[in-house]
């Protein structure tokens, strides 16, 4: 085992030990639509507020049991996380530029400049109907709706300050002035 992997085997959760082995052999042989027949079934059965709040608490019981066995446990959910967010804006972007992983409008390719904008220019009120969500999760979560688009940080501020309309695409472009 990983020195910075967190222990599977033999922790207390909920009163029952955690065991990865049997878990493993469980699902070989019941074979895969069995086992999600099986969490199909548990899910909606333990649905409620109630459950969510319990699962909570063994959630941040097994947390802290983890940082006591292994010290190092924090920056690995961290780095978890934080891989699992550059996967989400990755396929975005992806997604919006049709594979070719440049902006819209003015087709700049460096990757760090893109960002997902809103083309209705609703982008704040969007944000604010989905408190605590990224929205790289929010778009995947669905479908890619498809009033987004990707641009580059450039056009997506340029359209914000020119009314709507990016630079590159304004007939006034590069007249002092027409910007604000």
């Amino acid at each position: 085992m990983r020195e910075n992997m967190f222990i599977y085997r033999d922790i207390l959760l909920n009163g029952m030990v955690y065991d990865k082995q049997a878990y493993e052999r469980r699902k070989q042989k019941l074979g895969p639509d069995e086992m999600r027949a099986r969490w199909r079934e548990y899910r909606r059965s333990n649905s409620s507020e109630d459950y969510r709040e319990k699962a909570r608490v063994r959630g941040r019981k097994w947390r802290k049991l983890q940082l006591e066995i292994n010290p190092n446990f924090k920056e690995y959910q961290n780095k978890q996380h934080r891989d699992k967010a550059k996967e989400k804006r990755y396929e975005c972007i992806k997604h919006y530029s049709k594979g070719k992983m440049n902006c819209n409008c003015c087709s700049e390719h460096m990757y760090m400049f893109l960002e997902i904008d809103h083309k209705n220019d609703n982008g704040n009120k969007h944000r604010e109907s989905i408190p605590n969500m990224n929205i790289y999760r929010w778009l995947i979560n669905n479908n890619f709706p498809e009033e987004y688009q990707v641009l580059c940080s450039n056009c997506n501020k340029g359209k914000h300050f020119n009314g709507g309309i990016c630079p590159h695409q304004d007939s006034d472009e590069g007249k002092p002035g027409t910007y604000a």
